[in-house]
């Protein structure tokens, strides 16, 4: 016999001998990637959405997006508030219009990484942003919060924006007939991002039946709507940030939030001096020559406060505040028919909640409600029409963080007085201007009794701020400043921390995102 076939006669054997020891693997399972014919799976259709308003909640959602979804979502982002040019579009300036984009933002450090790597580098640079609020519950392990000219955030998020395949931005006011959410084909989402008064002018009076009305009375007293007037100066400050920080938190009058010294210095107003501000339009330049004496020598004392020089005060503007209490930031604005599928419609940032800005969470509250929707559309996006129990977990969320965020607001809104009734802490400023002086020690047992403060506050910041100022310098600092002037600080009250502080909401973990930033 050949002895290939001997060989091989061999092996047959030895292999059937093998077969007949072990008859389950006599049929042989060929390995998948050899033998299983390769099946492509159908891509799912694209999830149409549509952002009025393209202001930093907006154009976070887009990219949060077009980050985590890639091929499947298609975005349409509306702004009024920007015009074309050549190609693209950009944000119209001060002398167009649009005032507010002077402000200096905080944003926590659990919101800035949410949004991935590339928006961090590009936007949070440290030749624009710097680190002037110690770090509390929201900032991560060696992550501090970073302060950021509102204007330089909406550049480069616009132009990052741009840059996206799925993104196409629209530099008009959002129309709802505009995406036919009357005809076949509307889109599968809308968020309303055009902020508060969207719902006297905006998307929101279109669709405000379709989320409830809400409820001024969590926010008042005896009936009375609680209201606060807020002078913004834009400044120049030639003091420390550590100094501004114990200066600011020492008392409810004034707050500085700025870039190396650039930005505002906010006023809270009392209601005599918000009334000398009548006809005064909101978010207007108000000419110093126009306000009374006394409201401008308040002025000059905040700015002698912070170190601001005249020439340093460039624009003053004012804001009224309020909060209101919404019932719910998700409905079906069109029903899903046999003709075409539904729309749901979202509220995020200032639509949703509107919070005062004095505790700086406004932003952070937004950020986090586009965060916790763009998550929330990935997950439960299969191609069918979306259902109410979608969005349960972002609906858990957006209350979570109105509960949190407006109690903390309303904490540095109105204080109490003896009888432990609410008192509006602008009243306590009016009660403070009306006392008398009691003779020459007045404003040193004042000063005295501010510099304990002082000194109680800068404690508790030292373990979380380096650089915090020395009695001396604080004490020849406040010297300079009117009796009135540290009477209504010692007054207003110092940050109420202790009742503010505390556990905060966290999206990404609520969404099961344990590790992702």
């Amino acid at each position: 016999m050949n002895s290939n076939l001997l060989a091989f006669s061999r092996e047959n054997r030895t292999l059937c001998h093998m077969a007949s020891a072990q008859p389950w693997s006599t049929v042989q399972t060929p390995p998948a990637h050899i033998y299983q014919p390769l099946v492509k799976e159908a891509p799912l259709p694209v999830l149409k959405v549509a952002i009025a308003g393209g202001g930093p909640v907006g154009l976070s959602l887009a990219l949060l997006l077009d980050q985590i979804m890639g091929r499947q979502v298609e975005i349409q982002v509306f702004d009024h508030r920007w015009r074309s040019q050549g190609n693209g579009v950009v944000w119209k300036t001060e002398a167009e219009g649009n005032m507010r984009r002077q402000q200096v933002v905080t944003i926590q450090s659990r919101q800035y990484s949410a949004l991935g790597n590339e928006i961090q580098d590009a936007v949070f640079h440290p030749d624009w942003c710097t680190q002037m609020w110690p770090p509390g519950a929201e900032c991560l392990p060696g992550k501090n919060p970073l302060n950021i000219p509102i204007a330089k955030l909406e550049d480069k998020l616009l132009a990052i924006a741009a840059s996206k395949r799925s993104i196409q931005l629209v530099a008009q006011r959002f129309h709802p007939a505009q995406l036919g959410l009357a005809e076949a084909s509307p889109p599968h989402v809308l968020a309303i991002c055009e902020g508060a008064r969207s719902e006297i002018n905006g998307t929101m009076s279109h669709f405000k039946h379709k989320f409830g009305l809400p409820d001024k009375t969590m926010y008042s007293h005896k009936g009375r709507h609680f209201e606060d007037v807020v002078l913004g100066l834009r400044v120049k400050s030639e003091l420390s940030d550590p100094a501004a920080v114990l200066l600011t938190v020492s008392q409810n009058r004034y707050l500085l939030n700025a870039v190396r010294g650039e930005g505002f210095l906010n006023m809270r107003l009392t209601e005599g001096e918000a009334r000398s501000l009548r006809g005064v339009e909101a978010g207007t330049n108000i000419p110093a020559s126009s306000l009374e004496p006394a409201l401008w020598e308040r002025i000059q004392e905040g700015l002698r406060l912070f170190e601001v020089k005249p020439e340093n005060l460039s624009a003053i503007v004012m804001f009224r505040i309020s909060m209101i209490q919404r019932p719910r930031f998700s409905a079906e604005l069109v029903h899903n028919s046999a003709a075409s599928h539904g729309t749901f419609g979202f509220l995020l940032g200032d639509s949703a909640n509107a919070i005062h800005f004095w505790p700086g969470r406004g932003l952070n509250s937004g950020l986090s409600s586009a965060i916790s929707l763009a998550h929330c559309l990935k997950k439960h996006w299969q191609g069918r029409p979306l259902r109410d129990a979608d969005f349960l977990r972002h609906e858990a969320v957006m209350s979570m963080l109105q509960y949190r965020h407006k109690t903390r607001a309303w904490r540095h809104m109105v204080t109490t007085n003896a009888q432990g009734d609410p008192l509006p802490i602008n009243q306590k400023i009016h009660q403070a201007l009306k006392i008398r002086s009691c003779g020459r020690y007045d404003k040193v047992d004042t000063l005295n009794e501010m510099m304990l403060r002082l000194g109680q506050v800068r404690q508790r910041l030292s373990k979380r701020i380096a650089g915090l100022p020395e009695d001396e310098f604080l004490h020849q600092h406040l010297s300079k400043l009117s009796l009135s002037t540290l009477r209504v600080m010692l007054h207003s009250g110092a940050w109420d921390t202790a009742q503010t502080g505390g556990e905060e909401v966290n999206a990404s973990e609520l969404h099961g995102l344990y590790g992702w930033a």
